[in-house]
């Protein structure tokens, strides 16, 4: 479409001068019109299109299943409050999953307008064309939680900061976004809609003059004078369009970008800290006697699990986000060749459908086998919990020492049990205590390698080579602000060769 009306007239008065006696001037003009606002593509381009649609429509019915399955296992919520830290929690799959089923819905939605503006089928809600990220945000906002939550772990620092910056992206960021694109894309959409509303009317007066025209008659300029201040106001609401189309499209590359960089550093540092706790847990299990025996085959697959998850966020996310961010600088470089260029016209509306298809059924697959392993237990506790545990004389290593929290608080008011835990003992548990984070069981009593003399009712003591190990668990629910504080007591003291 020409930027101003005077080119417009000036294109149109070119195109009448070049037509052949035989020719009809009034469906010429009236093709000129529709190629000005329409592209042409070739037909293969709508049969792609309708693969998409399928793709895209298999994704939608998978994660329908995947949280079909979480529901019948009384695994389905959405966020909760966790207490320590103090932070709004959203489940890590259901919640960005539904996110996913509802830009999936409105990706159908896109292809069928999509479809239409390939085939030049007026369409006015075509240039309500909103994409958003809010499913890359609460993904985004899910990892940064489960960070938040293994740092406390680890640390046992109440991290305030890091739990204030994860509700503000959760909840504020959304609020923001939105309020930013919304008012872009109903501004540019309602031009786009006025615009076609003018184009049907100059259409339908083309085609009236061209049925009343003969085989041989010659123009007449001011036949068309009626259709010139359609024409005007056609010309006004398309660069009207432009205009906000621009401006939309890079806010949406800048904020993929910024979101793709979250995002992917998010994952690589809790990818590395967990790498490297897990690493620093097996030296000190290798460098201990029989300590093999402590190693929990189910909680080693989970972190596995966790570690691969977190690895293949980083490269599908990188990929999906590049797709998007270079899509949206193209589209805003020049929004005129979405209409005048075919090929952009088709990268530009089949890139982000590729990209998302391509990182949206194997993710649905995953999500379905995952919702189909996963238990009751596992996502009805997780959120729920509320950890607080301290260490008391760890001694030096690779989790600490003093008062430096860990996960794990020494015996209390008990006479004759020592306060000191072993740190292959604190190391085992603190690899468990990683493995939860991820499956959201509860933590499971430390294993023993054997189990020798009585108890006194309390538990068990145990001991690795002559080295006493005590150590006590403290667990807080908090569900309905009511606090119910368990303690598993676990003592046990066991000799090589004498007696301790």
């Amino acid at each position: 479409m020409s930027s101003t009306l005077a080119e417009a007239q000036a294109d149109l008065l070119k195109l009448l001068a070049s037509l052949s006696p035989g020719d009809d001037p009034y469906a010429a003009v009236a093709t000129y019109l529709r190629d000005q606002i329409f592209p042409t593509v070739p037909y293969s381009a709508i049969c792609q299109l309708y693969l998409l649609a399928a793709a895209l429509g298999l994704a939608t019915i998978l994660i329908l299943t995947s949280l079909f399955i979480r529901w019948r296992k009384g695994g389905f919520w959405l966020l909760r409050m966790q207490q320590t830290p103090r932070m709004v929690r959203p489940h890590w799959s259901v919640s960005w999953n539904l996110i996913a089923v509802v830009m999936l819905v409105l990706f159908e939605v896109f292809v069928g307008y999509a479809t239409e503006y390939y085939r030049k089928e007026a369409n006015e809600r075509f240039g309500f064309w909103g994409v958003a990220w809010w499913g890359g945000q609460t993904a985004a906002w899910s990892l940064g939680v489960s960070y938040t939550l293994h740092e406390f772990a680890s640390t046992g620092r109440s991290l305030s900061f890091l739990s204030s910056c994860s509700n503000v992206f959760g909840l504020v960021v959304p609020v923001v976004y939105f309020g930013v694109v919304l008012p872009l894309v109903i501004i540019g959409g309602t031009a786009y809609s006025g615009m076609i509303g003018h184009y049907r009317a100059a259409d339908e007066l083309l085609a009236r003059a061209s049925t009343a025209w003969k085989p041989g008659e010659r123009v007449n300029i001011l036949s068309l004078a009626p259709a010139m201040p359609i024409l005007e106001r056609l010309v006004a609401r398309y660069e009207t369009f432009q205009v906000y189309f621009r401006v939309l499209f890079i806010w949406y590359g800048v904020t993929a970008v910024v979101l793709v960089i979250c995002l992917v550093s998010i994952a690589s540092i809790y990818l590395t800290s967990l790498r490297r706790v897990l690493s620093t847990t097996r030296h000190e299990l290798a460098s201990t006697s029989g300590s093999s025996t402590f190693i929990r085959r189910p909680q080693q697959a989970q972190v596995a699990r966790t570690l691969r998850s977190l690895l293949l966020t980083i490269i599908a996310f990188s990929f999906l986000g590049t797709a998007f961010s270079l899509d949206a600088m193209l589209a805003a470089s020049d929004p005129r060749a979405l209409a005048s260029n075919s090929l952009r016209a088709q990268i530009l509306i089949l890139l982000p459908l590729y990209a998302f298809a391509v990182f949206g059924l194997p993710c649905a697959v995953l999500l379905v086998l995952n919702a189909r392993d996963a238990t009751a237990a596992e996502d009805s506790n997780s959120g729920s919990h509320s950890y607080s545990a301290r260490a008391r004389n760890l001694g030096h290593g690779a989790f600490g020492s003093g008062d430096r929290a860990t996960g794990f608080k020494g015996s209390r008011g008990r006479a004759g049990v020592d306060e000191g835990i072993d740190v292959t003992s604190a190391g085992q548990q603190f690899s468990i205590q990683l493995a939860h984070l991820d499956s959201n069981e509860p933590f499971p009593p430390p294993a023993f390698s054997s189990v020798a003399g009585g108890g006194d009712g309390a538990g068990a003591q145990g001991g690795l080579g002559g080295v006493k190990v005590a150590v006590n668990v403290d667990v807080v629910v908090d569900e309905d602000d009511e606090v119910e504080d368990e303690k598993f007591d676990l003592r046990r003291s066991t000799t090589r060769g004498a007696d301790v």
